[in-house]
């Protein structure tokens, strides 16, 4: 079919070229913009008209998707975020619905990115007969290969205590942060261009979806990934959005991701505070090993973000560099004692329960992050 081959030639010169810098920018918006226009011809070609809503979510734990099952029961149509899926991820999701296999059979022939989020996914899903699609990128596509190069070039702050010092430190997280950025805008933009072959696909698997003219369509997604909403309202398709949880507070990592993802400014600044807080992190991790648990309930887990981006914010690039610094020499039990100290001197201390978050979390704002208005 001419449409398909040209689909796949559009997006072959988009994906298949490595792209390392924001300096390729130019060339690629006018690859997308072709890309675009054919999508956009395509979809109103050949599809029932398309309800869609995104359920933004923090993508981490259960408790993040508790009020989906409204929307779920709602939709024609379910499609999960489901980076690098293979043919048996559809497959086993298909068969979750059907009530072929259980949760339990579905946990154990798959891994899961995060286990609690999927496994209350996998939950929602079991014995629904709902339709289910995938639009996210494949397995074995070029993005896959460039987001575990990404994986490679990005360590945590703490690896990089032995490698780098803070100014190589600060050059390796903006490179290796920019090119995620470019693997996030492909992988969206495919997302987005995938969402005809889709809703094809479901359409010829599901006798229920055959002959109706609107499908209400219910994407799944983490709420980093808010510009696929803009893009498929652009496309003219009926689109809402909602968020588990308001307002929706990014860590550090995404705020730097969403700043040159929307073309604003990341100073050095910034990038010294993420740093910062990535090592404010492990002590979080690390230092008492029971605050894993509090990872589990979503209320904590933005306590946490929040948390560290107030503690980060009360240090300037110059503190933050003569405390990397000293880090550097130090064992890791050494490093915590040093974290600890520097923060208390700040008026800052390291709570150990939830219910100690609160009081630190109310006398913080949560900063503005950068995103669409």
């Amino acid at each position: 079919m001419e449409s398909t081959s040209e689909a796949r030639l559009i997006d072959s010169k988009i994906t298949g070229e490595k792209t390392s810098s924001l300096s390729e920018q130019n060339w690629l918006e006018r690859l997308r913009g072709r890309f675009v226009d054919f999508v956009n011809r395509e979809l109103r070609g050949s599809l029932p008209e398309l309800d869609i809503n995104i359920f933004y979510s923090r993508h981490v734990v259960g408790e993040d998707i508790k009020d989906l099952g409204r929307a779920f029961s709602e939709c024609d149509l379910f499609i999960p975020e489901t980076f690098k899926w293979h043919p048996a991820s559809l497959q086993q999701f298909r068969e979750l619905a059907a009530g072929e296999i259980s949760p339990e059979q579905a946990a154990s022939e798959g891994k899961f990115s995060f286990p609690s989020h999927d496994w209350a996914q996998n939950r929602l899903i079991y014995n629904s007969n709902k339709p289910i699609a995938i639009i996210d990128v494949p397995w074995d596509h070029p993005i896959v290969a460039r987001a575990e190069e990404v994986k490679k070039n990005k360590q945590s702050a703490h690896d990089n205590l032995g490698k780098f010092d803070f100014m190589d430190s600060i050059t390796a997280h903006k490179k290796a942060l920019e090119m995620r950025a470019l693997v996030e805008t492909d992988r969206e933009e495919y997302m987005v261009a995938n969402l005809g072959e889709a809703v094809k696909d479901a359409v010829k698997n599901y006798s229920q979806l055959r002959g109706k003219r609107r499908l209400k369509v219910l994407i799944e997604m983490g709420s980093f990934h808010t510009t696929v909403f803009r893009s498929l309202k652009n496309l003219g398709h009926m689109t809402t959005k909602e968020f588990s949880d308001s307002p929706v507070v990014y860590d550090l990592q995404d705020e730097v991701l969403r700043r040159y993802r929307f073309k604003r400014q990341v100073d050095d600044t910034l990038i010294a505070r993420m740093i910062f807080g990535e090592l404010v992190w492990e002590i979080l991790y690390l230092f008492n090993k029971k605050r894993r648990l509090m990872l589990k309930k979503p209320a904590t887990d933005k306590k946490l973000t929040i948390f560290v981006r107030a503690a980060a914010s009360r240090f300037n690039f110059d503190e933050i560099k003569n405390l990397y610094d000293q880090l550097r020499t130090l064992s890791l039990r050494q490093r915590r004692a040093l974290l600890e100290e520097e923060l208390n001197k700040k008026g800052i201390r390291i709570p150990r329960t939830e219910e100690e978050f609160d009081p630190l979390v109310v006398r913080h704002p949560i900063f503005d992050h950068a995103g669409e208005k």
